[in-house]
């Protein structure tokens, strides 16, 4: 289990490198975390507050896609617990895109398999960091890189704190990616 956790981050990098040229898409992401108690009451952060996250979102192939994102506190004590998620995903109900360039299916569904690495405590000088394995399942995805946009809702999750060797789960409520596509690939 070590192994894998260490070497999930250099796995997405080494995807991203190789993907194949005409899958590749760029999106911008923006959403939010909430965490939930594990049975033993315990949280993947100290305590419960706000978590927006910021990232993107890369078209690996027609169906998969990776993603990075930055999630940090933002109340209370801002800034106090941030996490780097790194992400792998899966679209169950079709395409994104058409491998001949046009509209993938509208309404998909995703699941995504991936890692949260966390940096905690870090107003009060006394840091420390934890290392987590997530699966989330996105039942609704309006939207592909074709159109521009897609609004990804209810997704819910199961993480697994690899440190703690605790287990809960987790909600993005929703999360919007804006595709940076070149002004050619705008449809």
């Amino acid at each position: 289990m070590k192994h894998l956790v260490r070497s999930l981050p250099l796995l997405l990098l080494l995807l991203l490198a190789v993907a194949p040229t005409k899958a590749q898409d760029l999106a911008f992401s923006v959403g939010g975390w909430s965490f939930f108690r594990s049975a033993k009451g315990a949280l993947p952060t100290e305590s419960p507050g706000t978590f927006p996250s910021f990232g993107l979102t890369y078209g690996i192939t027609r169906y998969m896609e990776a993603g990075v994102s930055i999630v940090p506190r933002l109340s209370p004590d801002a800034m106090d617990d941030i996490f780097i998620e790194e992400h792998i995903g899966f679209s169950l109900f079709g395409e994104r895109v058409k491998k001949s360039g046009g509209p993938g299916i509208y309404l998909n569904a995703l699941v995504d398999a991936g890692i949260l690495l966390g940096a905690h405590n870090l107003l009060s000088g006394a840091p420390n960091y934890s290392r987590a394995l997530f699966l989330r399942v996105t039942p609704f995805a309006l939207g592909n890189p074709f159109y521009g946009r897609r609004d990804r809702m209810f997704s819910l999750g199961i993480i697994h704190d690899y440190d703690k060797a605790e287990t809960s789960l987790f909600l993005n409520l929703i999360a919007v990616d804006f595709y940076l596509a070149s002004p050619t690939k705008v449809h």
